[in-house]
């Protein structure tokens, strides 16, 4: 892993909710430079997925948002999902 993806990384951790034009602005790179290593990051295993995950069987209620799989987070800003612990 690269010192650039190392940070990246690090601001993920951070805040699963950063947006890649904020990543970009705090490491003083391009924004579509932050997508290229989050390809990376992602071919590489380190994160394991992107977009959001929906059920076929189920439409999300109140009763059903906040009961996704255990070691899930969410990234609506960066449609990045990570698993806790990798």
């Amino acid at each position: 892993m690269t010192n650039r993806e190392k940070q990246i990384l690090q601001l993920l951790r951070n805040n699963v909710l950063i947006q890649q034009q904020e990543i970009a602005e705090v490491l003083g790179i391009s924004r579509s430079a932050v997508a290229g290593h989050i390809m990376n990051l992602i071919s590489k295993g380190y994160i394991k997925g992107r977009g959001y995950i929906l059920s076929d069987h189920h439409t999300l209620t109140g009763e059903t948002i906040g009961k996704e799989p255990a070691g899930y987070v969410y990234s609506h800003s960066l449609s990045v999902c990570l698993i806790q612990g990798s």
